[in-house]
């Protein structure tokens, strides 16, 4: 390990280099010292040029901090490991060997050059960051002929300058903003609708409907295009607790609570009319002054979670009639504060405010599982959101007390607990305000913020889904003020506007400033910009443009630095070299997962008339009555005619008309359609398939392994078994024909109940069921394609005999007529092709194979 002995601040080396000339060279050229000096600086000048102006500065490689293995070292040291930096100069900074670094000197040195030489540190806590810098070092001294006229040291100068670095230590830097072209918030205007306190969107219909806190609680119903007001109504006697908008936006559920006391009610209200004399207000029992919070879905249910009677309660979607069915209560323990559903639809999440934990609710059957937030059960839960990331539910929880916010995939039917809950990210901890509202952009690419510090002002700010799954800083965006006493926020699908809702100063305030709703355009997000910036001029260095190392936040003067505590990713700048980039571009060619969804386009026009639907399903039939008295017994009659015959061979089950692959072909390892598209299958788009159906037991791709031995008796046989590859099936939008090449889409579709696929597609994956870095490339060897058709339904239903009734009929979902019969799907000889697959009986097993080899080609000993 190397001890760095750290040059004097004072004696910074030259950062730019303007020397333009270099030496000419000739016989008998007289040259002086200044001769060598200008050609050096010719050269480096060019050198650092070009690593500053063509690739920037950072980190290159190395250079992770680490603890000391001595733990009374720890106070005091930390490891710096080997490796390379440019700094903004374009100077090479090389640490060759571990360096150890006394940060606690470094410190005190900051401290002091901050505090003044006699204030010594205090015991609160600070940001700290670890940075590297470059440093020169005379070295090699050796006689000076024509230096001075002294003797010893004095007639003796430096030969050689070493080119090292120095450590240092930064203190209570703010943290970096996210880069400009990423995203940001633009204040466009405030409608003063004081003591606003929820919002309810509807994109369809371009309104925000606003509900105030304090008696009489006021909504007002605001255009989103134009920000006026369009309609209003208050509510007597009553302060308003939250509001909620019906899917098609023809109805307005409010929570208001009566000045008298007694129970909060539900008002249900008429959009078109907000005036309109409303139903009979619907007592919530037991619900108290407490905050009941409210979630329309899409099919017409009401969700309300009461915190003071530990349940959520639904109603059916006759709540929007005069004589509503009595709502189902779901007992939910620890006080539901909040609920939230994503575009996945499958399940509701419900935040409990005196636990860690988040209830899943099934919508399907209302069946609820627990998810554990954050670690030691001490998470305190005041709001949620919820979008979509791999396929998964990505939520986001605040913890107001510990000033933190939770990112996770939610996986509320895996079979252990403890894989319920997939982290994205470190927990946002320490955050400079209090949480109080969450919001996703449609994708799930951002997350809105918005928070209140202890004076009570509130901000709003942006969080990268994407940089803080990857641990890159900077994560967070600048806060941009909010107003006082924040209540909500809202973003809208376009991903154009955010919509915050706040109090205003309390009411003894003097002069009382007013609520309002504060409306954000959300701007950036154009990468292709960055490409301009170099329009407007070179770079250069600025103040601030250090080389950090790590970052240590709470750091308190003699705090031991340990793994936990030091953060490599935070604050440090990286510098990929080309090689490293490459790597980089490649993932992403070779990676059909996708990147964030993009946001929804603008509502196209109306469509024309549809075709009638289908007949419904036949009502059940009727009580059977009573048995009459037997009639006296008849002569035989004659014999009647032959009955018609069974039901026979049918032609409209769903079949396959398309594979990706050669049937009982040969594939090259490298660059093969199978590792850009998957293992694709294509279904008759005629007879589409019910995505629900299609799953790792109804979809399987077996694998080949190698002859194993084994000893029976005297004698020894071998066998090949086949083996299931790990991987993960999504449903596909295909248009295919038999015999005939088809386009295969880059979007999945989600296997989920209600979604109708005519493809479905098959990846490999890592053991744990995720793509980590993009699908995983099939290797050489021998393949199967396995389809259960018996369990894979078509969405279109037919009519088939009624086994437990004899001569009755009964609708299902046709099973997938699957049977593969050779020559196969793929034959290139239209003669002896068999396309499309089945027998013209329900059900069947399809089977395809294929080999993955080194040039795609059959083997000697197979042609």
């Amino acid at each position: 390990m190397k001890h760095v002995c750290v040059t004097d601040r004072d004696g910074c080396p030259e950062c730019e280099i303007p020397q333009m000339a270099r030496n000419t060279l000739f016989d008998g050229k007289i040259m002086s010292a200044q001769d060598f000096v200008d050609e050096q600086a010719y050269f480096m000048g060019k050198d650092r040029r070009h690593n500053q102006l063509l690739h920037g500065w950072g980190t290159v490689c190395g250079l992770k901090v680490l603890e000391h293995p001595n733990p009374d070292c720890r106070p005091q040291y930390v490891i710096v490991t080997a490796g390379a930096a440019i700094d903004c100069c374009g100077r090479e900074i090389l640490v060759r060997h571990n360096a150890m670094f006394d940060f606690r000197a470094a410190f005190l040195e900051a401290w002091t050059h901050k505090n003044g030489k006699n204030v010594p540190p205090d015991d609160k806590p600070h940001r700290l960051e670890l940075a590297i810098r470059y440093a020169e070092c005379p070295t090699d001294p050796v006689p000076a002929v024509f230096e001075g006229c002294g003797s010893g040291e004095a007639a003796c100068l430096p030969s050689k300058i070493l080119e090292g670095f120095s450590f240092a230590a930064l203190l209570d830097r703010p943290p970096q903003d996210l880069p400009v072209e990423v995203r940001q918030l633009d204040w466009e205007c405030t409608n003063n609708i004081d003591h606003a306190k929820r919002l309810a969107l509807h994109e369809g219909s371009k309104r925000l409907y606003v509900l105030t806190g304090e008696s009489p609680a006021m909504l007002v119903a605001l255009d989103t295009e134009n920000k006026s007001i369009q309609a209003s109504v208050s509510f007597v006697d009553h302060a308003g607790v939250d509001v909620a908008v019906s899917a098609d936006g023809a109805h307005l559920f409010c929570v208001l609570h009566p000045d008298a006391g007694g129970d909060a009610v539900l008002r249900v209200l008429d959009t078109a009319n907000l005036a309109a004399v409303p139903p009979p207000d619907i007592k919530i029992t037991d619900a108290a002054a407490g905050e009941v919070r409210l979630l329309a879905l899409a099919d017409g249910r009401l969700l309300a979670a009461n915190p003071e009677n530990d349940e959520v309660l639904v109603w059916k979607a006759d709540i929007v009639t005069a004589a509503p069915s009595a709502p189902a209560s779901i007992a939910v323990a620890d006080k539901p504060v909040a609920l939230a559903i994503g575009p996945l639809g499958n399940f509701v999440y419900v935040a409990a405010g005196d636990a860690a934990k988040i209830i899943a609710v099934k919508l399907a059957d209302m069946t609820t599982v627990a998810l554990d937030v954050g670690t030691g059960g001490t998470a305190r839960l005041s709001a949620i959101a919820v979008s979509q990331r791999d396929n998964s539910d990505l939520l986001a929880v605040a913890d107001r007390a510990a000033s933190t916010v939770h990112l996770f995939k939610a996986l509320p039917e895996a079979a252990a607990a403890a894989d319920r809950v997939v982290p994205v990210g470190a927990a946002m901890a320490g955050l400079v305000a209090k949480p109080v509202a969450l919001a996703f952009s449609l994708g799930g690419k951002w997350l809105y913020l918005l928070s209140e510090a202890a004076d009570g002002k509130g901000a709003a700010q942006i969080i990268s889904v994407d940089r803080r799954a990857a641990n890159q800083s900077p994560w967070i965006s600048a806060a941009e003020p909010a107003g006082l006493s924040p209540q909500q926020v809202v973003a809208d699908a376009s991903g154009r506007h955010l919509y915050l809702a706040f109090d205003g100063s309390p009411a003894a305030a003097d002069p009382r400033i007013p609520g309002g709703v504060a409306i954000f355009e959300i701007c950036g997000d154009s990468c292709g910009d960055i490409l301009l910036k170099s329009l407007e001029g070179c770079p250069a260095c600025e103040d601030g443009d250090e080389i950090v190392l790590a970052t240590i936040v709470d750091y308190r003067f003699n705090d031991p630095l340990t793994t936990a505590r030091i953060d490599n990713v935070t604050g440090r700048r990286l510098l990929p070299s080309t090689s490293v980039l490459t790597e980089a571009i490649r993932c992403l060619l070779d990676c059909e997962c996708g990147g964030g969804g993009g946001t929804e386009g603008p509502q196209g026009p109306k469509g024309d008339k549809g075709d009638p639907g289908e007949d419904g399903q036949d009502g059940a039939d009727g009580a059977p009555g009573r048995d009459g008295a037997d009639g006296l017994p008849g002569r035989d009659g004659q014999d009647g005619r032959d009955g018609k015959d069974g039901e026979g061979l049918r032609d409209d089950y769903p079949r396959i008309v398309g594979i990706n692959w050669p049937h009982g072909g040969y594939i090259a390892e490298d660059g093969n359609i199978l590792d850009r598209q998957g293992i694709v299958i294509a279904f008759d788009p005629e007879r589409p398939i019910l995505a629900e159906t299609l799953n790792l037991q109804t979809v399987q791709l077996l694998f080949q392994h190698m002859p194993e031995g084994h000893e029976v008796g005297r004698r020894r046989i071998f066998t090949r078994c086949y083996c299931q590859v790990v991987g993960r099936a999504s449903g596909l939008k295909i248009e295919a024909r038999c015999g005939e090449e088809f386009d295969v889409p880059e979007e999945d579709i989600p296997l989920v109940p209600g979604n109708i696929v005519t493809g479905v597609r098959f990846r490999a994956c890592d053991a744990d069921g995720e793509f980590i870095g993009g699908p995983i490339p099939l290797p050489q060897g021998r393949y199967r394609v396995v389809l259960e058709g018996n369990f894979i339904l078509g969405e279109k239903m037919i009519e088939v005999a009624d086994p437990g009734n004899p001569g009755e009929k009964r609708k299902v979902h046709p099973a997938l007529d699957a049977n593969h019969f050779g020559f196969g799907l793929t034959d290139p000889d239209p003669e002896r092709r068999r396309c499309p697959t089945g027998d013209r009986v329900e059900g069947g097993r399809f089977l395809s194979w294929f080999t993955i080899n080194r040039d795609g080609r059959p083997p000697e000993e197979d042609q």
